[in-house]
């Protein structure tokens, strides 16, 4: 039977059809079965849809945490499992609290919330949005310690200019906008982020060290591995210092 045409009448299918506009029955079962209904002009679009097939109204909602897609129909994100009701409320309460630790982290001068990405071998910030990874998907952090960064640390001898990127999530090395970023393939965006100092090649614990910045994406990465770099093949560590990144044990 030919897929592309419809196997009560013979036409040609429309693409994201649910059924037929000749003889009006739906393509197939399972089609009709994740079939969502246009809330404007009631046309059946297929699930893969993001918009009517009929009047060309959004018929998916986007989830204020992890930016997934989905349905209009359903009630909460079928990527992350969030609720849509209060989903807003939700995030700016989380985002207030954000904002209150992160006040109490830096009182002393250090930051904690960052972490190791297995995959591409990138320190990134680990928080609710992982951030696209140079190696496909999100970064992935479930093995990583707990890592602390000195920002405005007095007289923390290593080298400054450390910047987030708050498209990837990374830490790289550079001015607002260097290297080069997984989500944009273009610069890093670190106009909004603090100048961290990373101590580099010879602290009193050289359990510490082992990071590297690489010289293709700027990106601070954990060296024994080459990981995935931005710019495409693995990261090149070739004329980087050898950084030390304070971490919190595991007991």
């Amino acid at each position: 039977m030919n897929e592309l045409a419809c196997p009560h009448c013979g036409s040609v299918r429309a693409v994201g059809h649910v059924t037929c506009s000749f003889c009006r029955n739906p393509y197939s079962a399972e089609a009709a079965r994740g079939a969502i209904a246009c809330p404007h002009c009631r046309t059946l679009s297929t699930s893969d849809q993001a918009k009517c097939v009929g009047c060309g109204a959004w018929i998916v909602v986007q989830c204020v945490f992890c930016g997934g897609l989905s349905p209009y129909t359903m009630a909460g994100c079928v990527k992350c499992g969030e609720a849509f009701a209060g989903a807003a409320e939700r995030k700016a309460q989380q985002a207030a609290a954000g904002a209150d630790a992160e006040d109490d982290e830096l009182e002393d001068g250090w930051e904690s919330g960052w972490a190791w990405c297995s995959k591409c071998q990138a320190l990134v910030y680990d928080d609710e949005n992982p951030g696209p990874c140079a190696r496909g998907g999100g970064h992935e952090t479930d093995d990583s310690e707990s890592y602390w960064l000195a920002v405005d640390v007095e007289d923390y001898e290593g080298h400054g200019g450390f910047r987030w990127c708050e498209k990837c999530q990374c830490l790289y090395r550079g001015g607002p906008h260097a290297g080069v970023c997984a989500a944009t393939k273009g610069p890093h965006d670190g106009a909004e982020s603090d100048e961290y100092t990373v101590a580099h090649d010879g602290s009193d614990d050289d359990d510490y060290e082992g990071w590297f910045v690489c010289n293709r994406c700027s990106a601070l990465f954990w060296g024994e591995e080459k990981g995935a770099c931005a710019a495409g093949g693995a990261h090149d560590r070739k004329g980087s210092a050898n950084y030390e990144v304070w971490h919190e044990d595991e007991e």
